[in-house]
């Protein structure tokens, strides 16, 4: 396994940078990001192959790597609901408990719980996204 290989592969095409500015533009466009995913995909598959120029030319078809990219992406979206689906009942749960805190007289610490629950909501959704 040739591990420089995985940093200087991208030098190996003559059109490197035409290829890299091109997905750069495609991957601030919404929606259409979605083709920078399933290029990736592509990308990963030609390095695995050993093919000589592993960075494949976007008219190749933009429509195969925007449906690869979805599908990525929806995968990914699978495999992090669970932790989105912890983050959401841990936050109703804690907003509901900070609530009855703050109704009970301990307005300190019904507010303290309220914002250490947003922070570790904000923490989960963010280790969910991780995959992405």
């Amino acid at each position: 396994m040739n591990i420089g290989k995985a940093f200087t592969y991208i030098f190996d095409d003559e059109e490197w940078f035409k290829k890299l500015a091109l997905g750069g533009l495609i991957a601030i466009v919404p929606i259409l990001n979605f083709a920078t995913l399933g290029y990736i995909v592509e990308v990963i598959k030609n390095v695995r192959d050993n093919n000589e120029r592993p960075m494949p030319d976007w008219s190749e078809g933009l429509s195969q790597f925007f449906m690869s990219g979805v599908m990525v992406f929806v995968g990914l979206l699978v495999y992090s609901l669970p932790a989105i689906l912890v983050a959401c009942i841990f936050g109703v749960l804690s907003a509901a408990l900070g609530s009855a805190m703050q109704d009970s007289g301990g307005d300190a610490a019904g507010t303290a719980f309220v914002l250490a629950s947003i922070c570790f909501f904000g923490v989960m959704f963010i280790l969910a996204l991780l995959p992405y």
